[in-house]
């Protein structure tokens, strides 16, 4: 007879093989209960394709972890009624932090990704990194005391610039004076006493919104219209960041050859042309400079216009203000026709504080994505406002966390 002969290294492949088969199977099980609420262990055994035993195990090792917990018992479907499994909400708490050119919104989840409490309060990067981040830790400890967080799993965290990930920081963001390369992850890292991951805060919005709209959301763009533009990409389910991180940057798209600067130092880029603080600047130009119209007056009044201000010009029937918009949107329809072009995508989802315009901005974009896009590419295209709203960012960023929390890596360190 002959025996096969195995080396050490052989056989330790198999065995980290089998554990990281392990690992991932947990991770399957913690990802179904927290997308029912609460399973059987036979459900379980049904979803995953383990067998009855092989289940058992790993929901013994949850329940030993404090992942998972016993509820309620199941409906009868022959032999013995077994207890529903659910996420053990006592096991810790995330946070969501979506910090913005002029404000922070700061949100407490549970480990099934439920809101639990928000606030908020306005902020300016012009300060710099320590004193920002330092008022944020300060509201996220009275957060925590106010709700008697016995631990912090993680805390998620978008912000407006490029991020290098890996490395948990900024690089060379346009309206982040002061930000480059400061490692913010690491900085909150030490005062919190958790891990802290980080990421441009259109992508967290994207991961909002995905959260919120559930099947809903496989291939989508979300755009954000805000003090700058920028897009997050989810491709079959799952976010796409680039090779370096930077996928999405389509505020810096070339829709003119008119000589209007952007802040990247480029001209002609959409954000110079269509975003909030464009349209505000526009319009404070065309007051100035123009007849008198409801612009003039608002401007005279404040001293100075905002997107918010043009839009409700626009509604009063203002020629100036519609026309500023429309110009707005024919720029960002551009933007995104070649993005449709490109990706094809079901769905494009607008957000950012320039959706509060009004609908006739919005029905304008889709005019222009339409008429400058493929037909093949828009044929079962929709174009629509975000479902998540002002909470996508910080929803993204609790969901930023979740994953985090569960998958295979950091169970790996959980599960002894």
């Amino acid at each position: 007879m002959r025996y096969a002969v195995v080396s050490d290294n052989e056989i330790g492949d198999e065995l980290g093989y089998r554990s990281n088969s392990i690992i991932c199977s947990l991770v399957d099980i913690l990802t179904i209960v927290r997308r029912q609420k609460a399973v059987s262990r036979s459900e379980l055994a049904e979803c995953t394709g383990l067998s009855r035993s092989a289940v058992s195990q790993r929901v013994t090792q949850l329940l030993d972890a404090g992942l998972l917990v016993e509820g309620a018992v199941g409906g009868f479907t022959g032999g013995r009624r077994s207890r529903l499994l659910r996420l053990n909400n006592d096991y810790g708490q995330l946070l969501g932090v979506d910090l913005g050119a002029t404000s922070v919104l700061i949100g407490l989840f549970d480990l099934s990704g439920t809101l639990l409490v928000s606030t908020e309060h306005s902020v300016d990067l012009a300060h710099g990194p320590e004193q920002v981040l330092g008022e944020i830790v300060q509201d996220v400890k009275e957060l925590l005391r106010a709700h008697q967080c016995q631990r912090l799993v993680g805390v998620g965290v978008g912000v407006p610039g490029p991020v290098d990930q890996e490395a948990g920081m900024v690089e060379s963001p346009p309206i982040m004076p002061g930000w480059h390369q400061f490692p913010i992850a690491h900085w909150l890292q030490q005062r919190l006493g958790c891990p802290v991951l980080i990421d441009n805060d259109v992508n967290v919005m994207a991961l909002g919104e995905r959260v919120v709209r559930k099947h809903d959301a496989e291939d989508f763009v979300f755009v954000k219209v805000g003090t700058g533009i920028g897009a997050g990409i989810i491709l079959g389910g799952r976010l796409h960041r680039g090779k370096d991180g930077c996928a999405g940057d389509i505020g810096h798209i070339a829709v003119t050859e008119l000589d209007i600067r952007c802040t990247c130092g480029r001209t002609g880029c959409v954000e110079a042309l269509a975003s909030g603080a464009a349209i505000a600047k526009i319009a404070e130009e065309r007051a100035r400079s123009g007849d008198p119209t409801f612009l003039s007056k608002v401007l005279v009044e404040n001293g100075a216009l905002t997107a918010v201000d043009v839009g409700e010009a626009a509604r009063r029937g203002d020629h100036v203000a519609i026309e500023i918009i429309q110009g707005s949107a024919r720029y960002l329809g551009q933007a995104i026709a070649t993005v449709v072009n490109c990706l094809n995508p079901s769905l494009v989802v607008l957000g950012g504080g320039v959706l509060n315009i009004g609908d006739s901005y919005l029905a304008a974009v889709r005019e222009y994505v339409y008429k400058r896009s493929l037909p093949l590419a828009t044929r079962q295209l929709r174009i629509q406002p975000s479902l998540a709203g002002e909470m996508a960012g910080v929803i993204g960023a609790g969901s930023l966390v979740l994953e985090h929390t569960f998958n295979c890596e950091t169970l790996a360190k959980i599960i002894v």
